[in-house]
């Protein structure tokens, strides 16, 4: 949290306004999702992004927890966390929250798209309905094969059984 949290309250500390302090923190969820220390392999930038919003928004706090809460008691939080993301805008108006929560949350579901489909470079499958079918996973499901169950009892190093072999 205190990663997305600093450096929002920092530029407001700073004085440089609400765009900026969104930016410094959508910066750290980036450095999050792809930190140069661990060859650009990193998480979903979740926890920064609620420390960006606990500064700029606090009310989205509560908003994202309980959807990932929902996630979580249904067994799998990806849907939701998108879903959060994607109503997020409409609750901060309807709160009468800043307008730049709009476009955080913009950006912050860019990078989640983007960190989705990138999947820390896990291969796609060969071209055809199978590389389609696996995109859409990774974007809405957050993994390569519909089963939440299969997917969390993956070995590290083994290939998915969607996914073609490297050649």
């Amino acid at each position: 949290l205190a990663k997305g949290a600093f450096p929002a309250w920092r530029g407001l500390e700073l004085d440089l306004g609400m765009a900026v302090s969104a930016a410094a923190g959508l910066a750290a969820v980036a450095g999050h999702n792809w930190p140069v220390f661990f060859g650009f392999t990193g998480g979903r930038g979740l926890s920064p992004f609620l420390g960006l919003l606990l500064v700029l928004f606090p009310g989205g706090f509560p908003w994202m927890l309980v959807f990932l809460a929902v996630g979580w008691r249904l067994g799998d939080s990806a849907p939701w966390a998108l879903a959060a993301m994607v109503t997020l805008p409409v609750f901060a108006q309807l709160l009468g929250g800043p307008g730049i929560v709009a476009l955080a949350s913009a950006g912050m579901l860019l990078l989640t798209l983007a960190k989705r489909l990138e999947a820390n470079r896990r291969r796609l499958p060969d071209s055809g309905p199978e590389r389609r079918r696996v995109m859409l996973r990774r974007l809405l499901l957050d993994r390569d094969v519909e089963s939440h169950s299969d997917w969390i009892r993956r070995q590290p190093d083994e290939p998915s059984s969607r996914q073609s072999e490297p050649g």
